[in-house]
């Protein structure tokens, strides 16, 4: 298992955000928001065939990997998974993914130079062309604001990072970007069920782009994962001048339905749909 140090994991953040594994302001998916599942009630977690519990709703993906850098490496080395429910999902739980042992919190009240001022005005902001409310009062968590006026060093908002205790993600480092606020009483050192709820859906560290929650992945030795087929959807890593073109155009990231063969990542661009082979 990977022992990393606080310092260690800030720095593992820090190159991330060079990398631009963190979320950008766009473009982002306007589309059908289903209903989630209430927090009052009780969640059932199944694991998914990759072995993993879903840490959010897959039904709004912004974005996925991004365009090739060379040596097999990518921008956006990352899943964003746009909030769904009313007011785009702002406050929805978000759960980890694995058995797992936190190693990093980090909010904007404790350290708004780093992880971004919280937005303490009143009334609504415009994020993803919708206006939203900027605060709400949640049960267990009293006032949550769900967005920063400014975005902070890290770029990263609040900040739950985690390495994995478990397969499939054993010694792994899965970091939970943006979110609104960290579940009370959570901090470094302990360890969480999979399944177990993190903290609520966001949108700090970014200025434009709607709620979402940006998750990475990195390896023992810090390669990247593509977190996409971990969550039943087609994979988004992989180099090539078409799949390249599709993703610089992309207005939106297709999951194809589980189980059967590997599905063509499919590419909904302005000047149509592209299949890229997996």
């Amino acid at each position: 298992m990977l022992a990393l140090t606080q310092t260690a994991v800030g720095a593992l953040v820090l190159g991330a955000i060079v990398l631009g594994t963190a979320a950008s302001d766009g473009p982002w998916v306007h589309a059908a928001e289903p209903e989630p599942v209430p927090m009052s009630q009780a969640v059932d977690a199944p694991r998914l065939p990759s072995g993993i519990v879903l840490p959010y709703p897959t039904t709004r993906v912004f974005r996925a990997f991004g365009a090739c850098i060379g040596r097999g490496r990518h921008r956006h080395e990352a899943i964003d998974l746009g909030g769904v429910g009313p007011e785009s999902g702002l406050g929805t739980p978000v759960r980890s993914m694995v058995r797992a042992r936190i190693v990093l919190v980090g909010s904007g009240d404790e350290r708004p130079k780093d992880f971004g001022a919280p937005d303490r005005r009143p009334g609504k902001t415009l994020r993803g062309g919708r206006r939203l409310p900027r605060s709400r009062a949640i049960d267990g968590y009293g006032e949550v604001r769900f967005f920063t006026a400014l975005r902070g060093k890290w770029r990263s908002g609040t900040i739950v990072a985690t390495i994995g205790l478990e397969p499939p993600l054993e010694g792994h480092l899965i970091r939970y970007m943006h979110l609104a606020a960290i579940r009370p009483g959570l901090g470094v050192g302990d360890v969480v069920e999979a399944g177990a709820e993190l903290g609520l859906l966001g949108g700090t560290g970014v200025q434009k782009a709607g709620p979402h929650v940006h998750i990475d992945v990195r390896t023992p030795d810090d390669r990247a994962v593509d977190v996409a087929p971990l969550l039943g959807l087609a994979p988004s890593a992989s180099c090539g001048p078409v799949r390249d073109e599709a993703v610089d155009a992309a207005l939106k990231y297709e999951a194809m339905d589980p189980p059967g063969p590997p599905a063509p990542i499919r590419w909904t661009t302005p000047d149509g749909v592209i299949d890229c082979p997996p």
